[in-house]
């Protein structure tokens, strides 16, 4: 759940680099330019720095990449899954690499994969699930890392008019989501019995891969609603000529 919700974050912030109106300093990228993909990778590469401290330009800035902050994220899955994380603080997300990009402007088609090394986490937690036949729950600190997440995105785009000008904006978003590794670590497990804590904890991960198949389907599914209504909050701020002129 962390994970997913912070891929969305720095998506978000991929697209805004990519797509969005910027400053005049950042040269935006040309639709007849024979490499389009290389050159939105060059440009998200070249605000790369600013996004860790959020400062792009004198009078344009978005939240800050290092450490991110992320207030809540709530998620369920029917009753058997239920969890809500809050006050996280994320270090890592700076250092993400675009690995591929194709970009398709007639059909208006951006097939991403976007890798993050390493993510390191901590922050509050509220949780109530079963895993297999254990049943946990618990209410507390929650620290982790996550090794080599990959996702990759479908982006595709549909023109409209507006005051006889052409916008773009998206369809649902499709995500696939891959973690190589992942630790985590939850305070205070079944009302802080330590010995079942550590029980829960040592479940949890030796069973890390089914944990994430229970989860990452209604992950994706939230997290393409959310991200197609956040682009097309960015995109409602230009044209189709502005943002590839």
């Amino acid at each position: 759940m962390i994970k997913l919700n912070l891929l969305l974050f720095v998506l978000m912030l991929l697209f805004t680099g990519a797509f969005a109106p910027l400053p005049e300093n950042i040269v935006p990228c040309h639709r007849n330019d024979p490499d389009i993909a290389n050159c939105i990778k060059n440009r998200v590469n070249e605000l790369k720095p600013r996004l860790a401290t959020g400062k792009i330009a004198k009078d344009f800035s978005v939240p800050q990449l290092e450490p991110l902050s992320l207030d809540t994220i709530q998620m369920s899955r029917g009753t058997e899954f239920k969890a809500v994380f809050t006050n996280l603080l994320v270090r890592g997300p700076s250092n993400f690499e675009i690995e591929k990009i194709k970009v398709d402007l007639d059909s208006l088609v951006f097939d991403f994969v976007i890798f993050l090394p390493k993510l390191e986490y901590k922050g509050k937690y509220s949780l109530k699930i079963k895993l297999l036949l254990l049943d946990i729950a618990g209410k507390g600190d929650v620290t982790g890392s996550l090794d080599n997440t990959r996702a990759r995105v479908r982006l595709r785009g549909v023109r409209y008019q507006k005051d006889g000008k052409t916008y773009m904006k998206f369809e649902r978003f499709q995500f696939k989501i891959q973690v190589s590794s992942s630790k985590i670590h939850l305070d205070n497990l079944f009302n802080g019995d330590a010995t079942l804590g550590q029980i829960g904890n040592q479940f949890i991960n030796d069973n890390i891969d089914l944990f994430l198949s229970e989860v990452t389907p209604g992950l994706e599914k939230s997290l393409a609603e959310t991200f197609t209504e956040v682009a097309n909050d960015i995109l409602k701020a230009a044209t189709l000529d502005e943002i590839f002129p």
